[in-house]
């Protein structure tokens, strides 16, 4: 009986052994449980980073396939635009020479209105003294030698206030004074106001009547001056 008891007590001491090693075994198991489960959990952070950056890669994808249409027709476009602004620069470019042209051609033309008004000013100054009653025969020697002497007076006088005038421009209103003297058939040896020429500061001023316009009545050369 004693040996039975004593081998029931060896099975039960093996069998409390066993439960500790299955105690410790279960513990082990626990704790690689609870370390796979923190794992797990990491695991499961990754991945929902790694989803948030697929998802961010997914946009910059869908971003970047717009900013190569959006590239693709800024292209195109320049394509298309690039020989009409080619056109519209060779257009303004021709425009400013155009501009150029026409401003030098004004400017030409404006000098010649200046010159044409100028001289016409002159011209008008001869009509200020009536001189038609003297025409023909019927004349008084002193008085037709009073009213050259009065037209050469206005002449020099708006000669020196023209002083910019090109010669050829005071030959014409010059010229008309003799013509209109030349018209009347008198000799420039019979009026004594004619002897002499009279000066416009330091350029002689002449009203003598050259021997061409005496007889023929031809102006003189353009831009030439009158002999004194």
């Amino acid at each position: 009986m004693r040996a039975r008891l004593d081998g029931f007590k060896n099975r039960l001491r093996a069998k409390d052994d066993e439960l500790g090693r299955k105690s410790l075994e279960m513990e082990g198991l626990a704790n690689t449980l609870k370390e796979a489960k923190a794992e797990n959990k990491r695991l499961q952070a990754e991945l929902e980073k790694g989803s948030e950056a697929k998802a961010e890669i997914e946009r910059l994808k869908a971003e970047l396939k717009k900013e190569q249409a959006h590239a693709a027709a800024l292209t195109e476009y320049y394509n298309l635009t690039e020989p009409k602004m080619e056109a519209l620069r060779q257009a303004a470019r021709e425009a400013e020479a155009n501009a150029k042209k026409e401003a030098q051609q004004f400017a030409q033309e404006m000098a010649k209105a200046t010159e044409s008004a100028k001289t016409a000013c002159l011209v008008s100054l001869f009509g200020e003294v009536d001189i038609t009653k003297y025409q023909g025969k019927n004349y008084k020697t002193g008085d037709f030698s009073l009213v050259l002497q009065k037209l050469r007076h206005r002449f020099i006088t708006e000669k020196q206030k023209f002083r910019d005038m090109t010669s050829a421009t005071l030959d014409k209103p010059l010229w008309l004074l003799m013509k209109m003297v030349s018209s009347f058939g008198v000799s420039r040896h019979s009026i004594p106001c004619l002897s002499q020429a009279p000066t416009c500061g330091e350029a002689p001023c002449a009203t003598v009547l050259p021997h061409d316009i005496e007889t023929t009545g031809a102006p003189p050369p353009h831009g030439s001056s009158l002999p004194p």
